[in-house]
Parts: structure tokens; C-alpha cells; sequence
């Protein structure tokens, strides 16, 4: 009996251990969330509150701040609401970059995010067609401030679904706060821009081939996406199984020449992220059109990306132990890849 139990929470503590593995190097690049929520559970704070004295308007202002003191109250006039976005954007490089704007007014920056094309959703549109949140963890979120109706405050979401969408909020009673909007109960006063700069997406170029070239709908992207993660974390030049393996999803032996072949061929460099996802079209094409169907057949909903992920791994990787690991990759596709593909 004791060693049924030992077994048992052995291979527990290993599934929570390659599920943990398997999180942590899907969220390797670090959003403008993660700063936030870094920054709330800080306790970061005004010192006095009412002062407006806080490190990120000194980082805005370029000197420490503080607002005039009058019978006893402080007249606030360096509110930092928009600071506080701004500061977590240029964490992240954004501003240096050109793709957010630096103000310390949230209206301006509301028309910033228009005038610069950026994708705007409000309660018509929080909801993709396929069922997932148009609303990620990272976004911009602005509505009427509570303290006059007839201005914006923004905030950052945190997190997002159907239930709820969490966000953090600076300059709140002299501090960082949280809220939740129900999506089912927003009005047209709220609305949200993406903050995050597609090419900041780590496999955005491999999305894009499999969605604009394949015709890949989201379901089948993220199935293959899951697959490549594990394999290589999409490094074209990766080195697996002693030597023996190559590229993106780990060509083995005989599958290696190939691609050397068939780029040599068709005048792709192998060793590139082109001639590589090249070479797996081809191979779809032509040596798994079972596989192909099903990715392209699949329904673009959770289930879908389970199902993309594990026909994948099965048919196309088949690694070592491939059931164990067709049922891993699978739900990677479904928890993890599916919810965050880019827009």
C-alpha cells in the first residue's frame, strides 16, 4: 500500500511539476501586468497620502513633487494616474520605442491609442467570435473617474474572462488598487486598447505563417504552438537528444536531412526560421495529410486547441512516452497557448 501511495504522489508532484515548468516558460516575457501587479503588491504609496509624493512622479517629473498644503488639505495637482501606466509601459521599453505615449493625462493618452490605429474594444466587442476574451491581461483600461464623471482614469487588466476582468488602478486614495468589471455589465464608457506591440509576442512571426499562409484558424495555431514550445521553445537553431536533432520541432536523424534537402532544394537556408516552417507546411502537405486535416477541420474553441495539440504531438513529434506527453501538450494548448494568442 505504501508503495502505491509513493508511486502515486510521485507521479502527482512530477505532473505538477512539468505543469509549473510548462507556465512558467509561457510567461517568460514579462507584461505590462506583471509590473503592475508587482507594483500593487509592493505597497507602493503616496507618503503623505494627498501628497501626490510617490517615486512615479518623480520618475515623471524628473524631481521629487508634492502638493500645496491649504487649512490642512492638500489641492492635488500632480495626479498620477496616467503616470503610473506610463512608468510600467517604460519598464518594459515601450515609450523609448515609440508604441505608447508619456503623459500624465489619461484622455490624452486615450487619443493617443486612436490616433495611432490601435484596435479599441468596448462592450460590443469584448468577446471574440470563437468564444475567447478580445480583452487580455496587459491591456489599457479607461473609464470615468469616480471623483469627476466628465474625466477618464486608467488602469491596467490583470487578468480576463468571461466572469470578470481584473485591473489594477494608481492614484486611488494615494494608492495602487484593484477592481473587477463584469464584461456582461460594461457600458460604452469603458473601453480598452492592447498595450503590448505585436512583435513583442514571442512566436509571433510562426503565428503568423501558420495563420496567414497555412489558414490555420486559432485552435490549431496554438496546438502547434504548445508542440514547438516543448520541443524548442522556437529557437530555429536548437540542438536536442545528444546532437541528433534539429530546429524548431526537433527533426531527428533521418527527418534532419530532410529539411537539409528540401531547403536545399527550394533555396531556403535550413538552419532559418523560414526554410523550417516551410518545411513543415511541406510535410503536412505531403507525409501527414491526416494531420493536416484535422488541424484544419478543428473547432477554434479550448477543446479544439486540446485536440490540435495532441494530434500533433502523436502524429507529427512523437516523442518519448507520447501518449503522457499528446496529453501534456494538449492541455498547454488549451489552458495556457489558446487564451493568449495574440488578437
Amino acid at each position: 500500500m505504501n508503495r502505491i501511495y509513493n508511486v502515486f504522489m510521485w507521479a502527482f508532484a512530477l505532473t505538477v511539476m512539468i505543469a509549473l515548468t510548462v507556465r512558467l516558460t509561457w510567461a517568460d516575457t514579462i507584461t505590462m501586468a506583471d509590473v503592475a501587479m508587482g507594483e500593487y503588491h509592493s505597497g507602493e504609496k503616496e507618503e503623505p497620502v494627498g501628497s501626490d509624493s510617490i517615486k512615479y512622479n518623480e520618475w515623471y517629473y524628473g524631481h521629487a513633487v508634492s502638493n500645496e498644503l491649504q487649512e490642512n488639505e492638500y489641492v492635488q495637482t500632480h495626479r498620477w494616474n496616467a503616470v503610473f501606466v506610463c512608468w510600467c509601459a517604460d519598464q518594459l521599453g515601450y515609450i523609448s520605442r515609440n508604441c505608447f505615449p508619456l503623459t500624465n493625462d489619461a484622455a490624452d493618452m486615450f487619443h493617443w491609442f486612436e490616433e495611432n490605429g490601435y484596435q479599441l474594444y468596448t462592450a460590443d466587442n469584448l468577446m471574440a467570435s470563437e468564444g475567447r476574451m478580445n480583452v487580455r491581461a496587459g491591456d489599457v483600461v479607461f473609464f470615468p473617474s469616480e471623483e469627476n464623471s466628465d474625466t477618464l482614469d486608467v488602469g491596467i487588466v490583470i487578468s480576463s474572462d468571461s466572469s470578470g476582468i481584473d485591473y489594477v488602478v494608481g492614484d486611488v486614495e494615494g494608492e495602487i488598487q484593484r477592481f473587477e468589471i463584469d464584461p456582461s455589465h460594461c457600458t460604452e464608457n469603458v473601453a480598452f486598447f492592447p498595450a503590448v506591440p505585436a512583435e513583442d509576442y514571442k512566436y509571433a512571426e510562426i503565428i503568423q505563417f501558420l495563420r496567414d499562409r497555412m489558414n490555420l484558424n486559432p485552435a490549431a495555431i496554438s496546438g502547434i504552438i504548445a508542440n514547438i514550445e516543448y520541443e524548442s521553445e522556437g529557437f530555429p537553431e536548437a540542438l536536442g537528444d545528444n546532437g541528433t536533432s534539429f530546429g524548431i520541432c526537433q527533426w531527428h536523424r533521418s527527418r534532419w536531412q530532410d529539411l537539409i534537402n528540401y531547403c536545399n532544394a527550394a533555396g531556403y537556408d535550413w538552419s532559418s526560421l523560414e526554410g523550417q516552417l516551410m518545411f513543415l507546411w511541406y510535410e503536412l502537405e505531403t507525409v501527414y495529410p491526416d494531420l493536416k486535416s484535422i488541424l484544419m477541420d478543428c473547432p477554434s474553441s479550448p477543446d479544439g486547441a486540446f485536440k490540435a495539440g495532441y494530434c500533433f504531438c502523436l502524429t507529427y513529434e512523437s516523442p518519448q512516452n507520447s501518449s503522457t506527453q499528446a496529453e501534456f501538450r494538449g492541455a498547454h494548448a488549451m489552458y495556457n497557448v489558446y487564451p493568449s494568442l495574440p488578437r
